[in-house]
């Protein structure tokens, strides 16, 4: 008997042992997943995950959820705190609830809500009760936010109020019209409010015009402008149109294809860039007198980095250089040029990079013409990167 007794205790000894190891391996696997759970539920920056006891207090929440209440209600929650304290807005109170009675009650429901801080979003609401040994100990609550989806169901054709106010704060003009059987533009059948500024006509006199009313263009380049349209579906362009008191504005149009209340239809957008024009036609008179000026600067100047690299040459006195520019652009000084007259515009391009400006210095070449002299001033050039700094 005591033979059999030992053998039983054996038993059950090793039996006790395959029993932990299993638990341990079941721990193990439980921590794994609960962190690979609590991984994805973290990673869901659209989703917002709660529960709370049968006493409104928070069990757990998500990282999405508690910043949503606090950008909401300005409330830093934490696990035991009372979820009806934390929401400030009292119709929100009152609707939020509602919605944990009816989980904590047993049903499993569901809903949607709108905020309109955030530009109005739209979260889908899911109620459901935790429940165990027939128990309701408390309720688990997701939402989804869901307004992407929403504003794909929404048209923005049909919707008049949004509509109209996205259409006409537009700063630039925005036109709609139909092509005629003939293949040419109709009147136009919508304009903004800023296309009454730009054209100077009231939008009950746009209506009885059409493109060709306003702009003065050949009917070829017309042809060839809606026979692109058509095949790509987009064309831009610039122009020149007169308002209607005749003054010329010059304007930048896209056109596209569109499908308006249901048929086609052409959107022109159009922007006044008289005032763009009138710059770039300074900034190149501007440009122009500069070179003017430059040419008839008698010194060659190149444009050069820290590293003695040549990148542009300006001078018509090519008599005066060692080499032709297309020998020596994007080359070093060193490699065009005797070592000491080498070295001095290296140490000059240093103290500019040093000092802010060198000068004084001086080297000579034999060119064609005999030996010449020459006088070195180096300057860095104020706009270029501060890595690749280059000098005049």
């Amino acid at each position: 008997p005591s033979i059999s007794k030992t053998i039983e205790n054996e038993k059950q000894r090793s039996a006790s042992t395959i029993d932990i190891s299993k638990n341990i391996k079941m721990e193990e696997e439980l921590i794994k997943s609960h962190s690979l759970l609590q991984t994805i539920i973290e990673s869901q920056e659209d989703i917002l995950i709660f529960s709370i006891d049968e006493n409104y207090r928070y069990l757990y929440f998500n990282k999405a959820h508690s910043d949503r209440m606090k950008s909401i209600y300005n409330s830093d929650i934490q696990i035991g705190t009372n979820i009806l304290d934390c929401i400030t807005s009292e119709n929100d109170l009152n609707i939020a609830k509602k919605n944990y009675d009816r989980a904590l009650d047993g049903e499993s429901h569901s809903n949607t809500s709108e905020f309109e801080e955030f530009g109005m979003t739209y979260f889908e609401n899911f109620f459901n009760p935790i429940i165990v040994k027939n128990e309701i100990i408390g309720i688990t609550c997701l939402s989804k936010n869901i307004t992407k989806k929403k504003k794909k169901k929404k048209s923005l054709w049909i919707s008049e109020e949004k509509y109209h106010t996205l259409f006409d704060s537009n700063r630039d003009s925005i036109t709609i019209f139909r092509m005629n059987p003939d293949g040419l533009p109709g009147n136009f059948i919508e304009a903004n409010t800023a296309t009454t500024a730009i054209f100077g006509y009231t939008k009950k006199e746009l209506l009885s015009l059409n493109v060709s009313a306003l702009e003065s263009v050949s009917t070829k380049i017309l042809e060839e402008r809606i026979a692109t349209l058509l095949s790509k579906g987009k064309i831009d362009f610039e122009s020149c149109i007169k308002n209607k008191k005749g003054e010329p504005r010059n304007i930048e149009v896209e056109s596209l294809i569109i499908n308006y209340l249901n048929e086609p239809a052409v959107m022109n957008i159009t922007r006044d860039i008289t005032e763009r024009k009138q710059i770039e036609s300074n900034s190149k008179r501007v440009h122009e007198n500069l070179a003017t000026i430059l040419d008839a600067i008698p010194d060659l100047m190149f444009e050069v980095g820290l590293d003695g690299k040549i990148h542009h040459y300006h001078s018509d006195r090519t008599d005066l250089l060692a080499a032709p520019p297309n020998a020596f652009l994007e080359k070093h000084f060193q490699d065009i040029l005797p070592p000491d007259a080498s070295n001095t515009c290296m140490n000059a391009i240093l103290e500019a990079n040093e000092k802010g400006w060198s000068e004084g210095q001086e080297y000579w070449l034999d060119l064609a013409k005999g030996k010449h002299w020459f006088d070195l001033s180096v300057s860095p050039i104020n706009e270029s990167d501060v890595n690749d700094r280059h000098f005049i």
